[in-house]
This record gives C-alpha cells, structure tokens and sequence, in this order.
C-alpha cells in the first residue's frame, strides 16, 4: 500500500477514503490507488456495506452495491449528483497517460485525442 495512507491505516480505512473523498468508484483505479488486489477490494467494499447497517463511520455505504458488470461500486450519493468520479490515479501513475471523459479508455501522454472514440483530452 502507499506510504501516502500511512503504515498503521487498516485497508477498509484506505479504500473507504478512497472512495468517498476522491469519489472513486471504479474497482480497478481503487485497486491501482491503493496497490490491494481488486479481488480483496471486493471483500472489503462488501465488509463496508455490511459495517454501514451499524456504524454511522461508513454511512456512506448504506444503499451501496457492486456492479459486477462495470466491476465499479454504486453509491447513491454519488450518482444522483451525475456519478462524477474524481481522476486521482493520475497523481499516483505516469503523467504521461490519460483517460478518456467519455469512453474511460486510458490513452498515451502523446495523444491529444482518444484512441477509441476520437474525443478530445480535456
């Protein structure tokens, strides 16, 4: 995990931080922001919503549910205010890579337009 969290932070308290400060909802940049497998995100994303029934801490969570298909996490809060998501893998990675606002493809520092769908870098 990056020492940005903290040697002593338990891993639901990083992914929890990920995701309802950056608003990160996308299993696979959670996973690449904290270094934790996506198949152990999973367990502990399911283990917060569990935790949301008692524990005022993770409220966030109540109503939440994972999207299998877009392997994302789904949290009412954060779709009914057009399910923005913050951008903060480009802090950890490559400045040289992008994603695309539209289509979510990640593409080349070198390219100002999306490989896939031709829309501009914004």
């Amino acid at each position: 995990m990056l020492n940005l969290f903290g040697k002593n932070k338990k891993k639901e308290d990083v992914v929890s931080s990920i995701i309802s400060v950056s608003k990160v909802t996308s299993i696979q940049e959670i996973s690449a922001i904290s270094e934790i497998d996506a198949d152990e995100i999973c367990i502990i994303i399911e283990k917060l919503i569990s935790k949301s029934k008692n524990d005022s801490q993770y409220k966030i969570f109540r109503n939440a549910y994972i999207d299998n298909k877009n392997n994302e996490i789904i949290i009412a809060k954060f779709t009914k205010s057009g399910g923005v998501t913050a951008n903060i893998k480009n802090i950890f990675l490559s400045k040289t890579e992008w994603k695309c606002s539209f289509c979510k493809t990640m593409n080349n520092g070198k390219n100002d337009k999306c490989i896939s769908c031709g829309a501009g870098r914004k």
